[in-house]
Order: C-alpha cells, then structure tokens, then sequence
C-alpha cells in the first residue's frame, strides 16, 4: 500500500496525475507530514475538501518549500446514481442544479487567510466539470437511508486561476472595492448573500487589503488599505 491513498478518491488521484511529471515524487514524507507531490522543489497538494485545519500543515512546510495548494470547484456536476432494478444495477444521470465559480474559494479562504500573501504560498483554483457516484446507504441519516457519495470523477478541466497574491484574490472578486463600505453594502454590489460577504471581509481584512474603521449598528465598516 502506498503511503497516504487509502482514503484517495478518484477525483484526487486524477488531480495529482495532472499536476505531476516526469520528474515529480508523490506521497513523499517532508517532515512529520506526507504530502502529494514534489516537483523541482515545489510542493503540490490537492485539497478536494475543506481547508479546515489545513493551517498548521501549510505553515511548517512553507518554512522551507513552496507550496501550490490545488481546489477544484465543480462548475458543472452530473449525479450518477446507481439503483438496482429487476435484479440489475442500473445508473440514472441527471445534471446537478448547482454551478460553482471562481468565487466560491472565499468559502475555504477563511481558514488560512493570512496565508495569501506568503512569499512561498499560492493556491490553484481548478474549475471543473465532474461526475459525482452515489449509492443508496439504508444505514446513513440513523438508519433512515439516503444517498451516500462513494467518489467523484474528473471529467474536464474547464479553466484554472492561480492566487499568489492579495491582487489575485481581487481580480477574481471583479469589483472596485468602495473606500469605504459594510458587508450589507458589499452584498449589494456584489449581488451575493449576506453571509458570503461576511467571509469576504473577514478575508480581506485577515489579508490586510482592508481594516476596520468603525461599526454601524452590529455592522463593521471597513475602509481599504490598498
């Protein structure tokens, strides 16, 4: 067994086959940890889930490598379930209502937000199409059943963007920050909910693109830096 692929799911392993090369180690021990890939010095890990508690690992690695932390978003996702019909497993398509975005790695930012402007760090934000598998567990949800996913499958790599910076992350929001605003005045503008903002501005503010500058209500106002 090799080091660190026993939980592997498929759309991991097809990611590090995509960030790997001739020359590039996979599941190398650096340290107390094992990481995905080592390609001339440079370390790549590919995160499908949360950045929770992803902190402490990135921060000792990148005392002494660079570190490309990989994110795919699913911009478009077919749910294949699979049913047992007439004594036959059968799989039904259907095309999942939700589409994901660039925008949708401020949900994981929070976790590591003072980490965007390390010298050493960046994230590759991988836009994708995927297939997510489904079984029918009796046993999930105590015991009341429901669909339970068992691997999600890379089907195409439709666009990729790359934040080393605080300027990264600003160019992938598209919008001029004002000089001054709250997060109901960002939701407004930005035409997003009310909680995605808030995540905003905490990462912006973690980030050092922004400060707080008073409060309004229980609202905080913030004013830029840059």
């Amino acid at each position: 067994m090799v080091i660190g692929t026993l939980n592997e799911g498929s759309l991991h392993s097809f990611l590090k086959d995509y960030y790997s090369s001739e020359n590039s180690k996979v599941e190398v021990s650096v340290g107390k940890y094992v990481v995905d890939i080592i390609s001339n010095g440079t370390i790549y890990e590919i995160q499908t889930g949360s950045f929770s508690g992803l902190s402490n690992k990135i921060q000792s690695l990148i005392e002494e490598y660079s570190l490309v932390l990989v994110y795919p978003i699913a911009a478009c996702s077919i749910i294949a379930k699979q049913i047992s019909k007439n004594n036959k497993k059968e799989t039904i398509l259907r095309k999942s209502p939700k589409k994901g975005d660039f925008l949708n790695i401020i949900n994981e930012l929070i976790y590591i937000p003072k980490l965007i402007n390390h010298p050493r760090f960046s994230i590759e934000v991988v836009l994708i199409e995927e297939r997510v598998n489904k079984i029918y567990d009796k046993n999930i949800r105590r015991n009341r059943g429901g669909w339970r996913t068992i691997n999600r499958e890379l089907l195409s790599i439709i666009d990729t963007k790359h934040i080393h910076s605080t300027q990264d992350l600003l160019d992938i929001i598209s919008i001029d920050l004002p000089s001054s605003f709250d997060t109901t005045q960002l939701s407004i503008i930005m035409k997003k909910p009310l909680s995605f903002t808030q995540k905003l501005a905490y990462c912006l503010c973690k980030a050092n693109v922004t400060k707080v500058i008073g409060k309004k209500g229980n609202s905080k106002i913030y004013s830029r830096n840059i």
